[in-house]
């Protein structure tokens, strides 16, 4: 081996085993010292149909009942699962055509949102929200109301909806923050491409997945290893610890308005229960009330940054430094 090929891959391999040796640790600090009363392992949702959970949403009308779907490459089709055992109890295929479902929200008349909108590749030139009401258990076939959405001369990667008062948010997954677009519920046209309005870029790194908080104004948002809570003006209120998990795509807040559950991608992967910060009748949140959960001062950045963030941004970072310094010195072996 070239000496200086040596010299540049053996300390690139220590410092990258290093990180991964950290980020491990880290992992296992959250999994052994969470307190006990969070987060909460529920139940295992272990169907085999259920194999990439991209979306959550929990029923306010029936108890202790969930649907879910799955990412792209399957068929179209809504899961109804008991929260309490993770047992699927019902499945709604829908008539319609889907590419790559990223989301699910229920909205305050019962109707159910599966946004079509992920968007990895920035190829779509349209994407759909297909609207029905709640199927309830069992299983169903339904043609679902599907309204085509574009973004006028973008193409962003949404992975979050949040249905309310008569708004529907679409959210940009990004890796360094996205965009916030808007459409009004009343104006949809089922008929017609109805263009969303971008109202703010003021949506944090990788966000997966969101819900609308029931008896507040709040919304939370779901990164891979975080939660964000927000208040009523999308402004950031405390971010919490997510549950270590596969790859967490999911959360979805329950009626009560004390709680959300998250989930992830993946088969025999658990629903754990997250509890929220209490919130006072402005809707302004408690941040000393939620074990785990860190407030947001107004020097601040806008949106907290978990350790975890930094040394996971780290060891992608060296692994990148270690690729680089190969393809350098390949280079140079090359013109000599």
């Amino acid at each position: 081996m070239n000496p200086r090929y040596r010299r540049l891959l053996i300390p690139g391999l220590l410092v990258l085993l290093l990180v991964v040796v950290v980020v491990a640790s880290f992992v296992q600090d959250a999994q052994a010292s969470a307190p006990a009363d969070e987060p909460q392992r529920v139940s295992v949702v272990d169907d085999p149909r259920i194999s990439e959970s991209s979306g959550l949403a929990v029923s306010r009308h029936h108890p202790d009942l969930a649907y879910t779907v799955n990412d792209s490459g399957h068929d179209a089709e809504v899961f109804a699962v008991r929260v309490s055992t993770g047992e699927v109890v019902g499945v709604t295929r829908l008539r319609a055509e889907t590419t790559d479902v990223e989301a699910m929200a229920l909205d305050d008349d019962g109707r159910l949102w599966v946004a079509d909108t992920g968007d990895n590749r920035g190829a779509r030139d349209e994407v759909a929200l297909h609207v029905l009401d709640e199927p309830g258990e069992g299983d169903h076939r339904v043609r679902p109301t599907t309204y085509r959405v574009d973004y006028g001369d973008r193409s962003p990667d949404v992975e979050a909806i949040v249905v309310r008062d008569g708004t529907v948010s679409l959210l940009e997954k990004a890796l360094a923050g996205g965009s916030r677009f808007e459409l009004a519920v009343g104006d949809l046209d089922a008929d017609s491409s109805n263009q969303a309005r971008e109202v703010a870029a003021d949506v944090p790194g990788l966000v997966t997945d969101a819900t609308a908080v029931p008896e507040s104004d709040r919304v939370v948002l779901r990164t891979y290893v975080s939660l964000v809570v927000l208040d009523a003006d999308w402004r950031p209120v405390t971010s919490l610890r997510a549950p270590v998990t596969r790859q967490g795509e999911t959360v979805a807040a329950e009626p009560s308005g004390r709680s959300v559950l998250v989930g992830s991608e993946g088969t025999s992967q658990p629903l754990w229960r997250v509890a929220l910060p209490a919130s006072d009748a402005e809707g302004t949140a408690d941040v000393v009330a939620a074990p785990g959960s860190e407030p947001v001062s107004e020097t601040a950045s806008a949106y907290p940054v978990e350790t975890r963030d930094v040394v996971v941004a780290a060891a992608v970072a060296a692994g990148v430094l270690v690729v680089v310094a190969l393809l350098v010195v390949g280079l140079r072996r090359r013109r000599a």
